[in-house]
Order: structure tokens, then sequence, then C-alpha cells
């Protein structure tokens, strides 16, 4: 968040950051849901709304979601492209924890 807060410019992550820290009422949650909300509509993460649903992807599903859909993702999951630039492994049953 500190490399955002630098930044000057009008991406959504970077205007949440900056309201984050000038206190303007913005919550670290509040940071998470924009940052989320982005990595979803670039394709990078696929979301799942509840147990039942399958996951929601940008370029398959609909093309972004509300801050109310991410609020009540159960799970999110890193698309395959970023797999080895991220350094995740797809083979692991330990769940990555926030």
């Amino acid at each position: 968040m500190i490399t955002l807060s630098e930044i000057k410019n009008y991406d959504p992550c970077v205007r949440s950051v900056h309201a984050y820290f000038e206190r303007k009422g913005t919550k670290e949650a509040d940071v998470l849901y924009v940052v989320l909300q982005c990595l979803y509509k670039v394709g990078a993460v696929g979301l799942k709304i509840s147990s039942l649903d399958t996951f929601l992807w940008s370029h398959i599903d609909q093309a972004s979601v509300s801050k109310g859909e991410v609020k009540r993702s159960s799970h999110f999951k890193i698309h395959k492209m970023l797999h080895r630039a991220l350094d995740v492994d797809s083979n692991s049953s330990v769940p990555f924890q926030i």
C-alpha cells in the first residue's frame, strides 16, 4: 500500500489507498475490495461468490463485479497465466490464508 500511496494518478486502487492514508473514512477492507475488483476486471483472479457457485471470470461470465459481490466472495483463484510469475504451487493442498 505504501508503494501505491506514492503514485500520482487516477487509478481506482491508487485513489483508494490515498483515501485510506488521508484518513477519509476508508478502511483496509475497502482497499482490499477495490484491489480485488480491479484484479477481477483484468482477469487476474476469479471469484467464487458462494460455495455452491462456480468461479466467476471477467472474460467468461461478467465483465465486472460489485463491492457487495466481492464482500460475499468465499474464495478467489489466481488465473493460471500468472502461476509461474507468482510462484503459485497449484498442487499444494494448503490454501492461501489472508
